[in-house]
């Protein structure tokens, strides 16, 4: 992946999308305790705004805030729907 900072991810993802190229996506805590879905890029999480659906089908937006890998809690990639207690 090309180096850029979050400023500049929102032309880098549309660029990825037409050159095929592969891309981080993680699920973590923002600082409000609210989970997201970000693009890791180095080692800075550039926030993206959408469901997993949506930016599986790479329909997301760059909401212009970022974090660093260090500074949060990374979850699973998505939300478990059902837990069961199996005995």
């Amino acid at each position: 992946m090309m180096n850029t900072t979050c400023t500049e991810m929102t032309n880098v993802i549309l660029a990825n999308d037409l050159l095929g190229e592969s891309k981080e996506i993680i699920r973590y805590q923002d600082e409000a305790g609210k989970a997201c879905y970000g693009v890791v890029e180095g080692q800075e999480v550039c926030c993206l705004d959408g469901v997993f659906e949506d930016i599986v089908n790479g329909t997301y937006v760059f909401v212009g805030k970022s974090a660093f890998v260090d500074d949060i809690k990374i979850f699973f990639s998505v939300e478990p729907s059902k837990v069961l207690n199996l005995r």
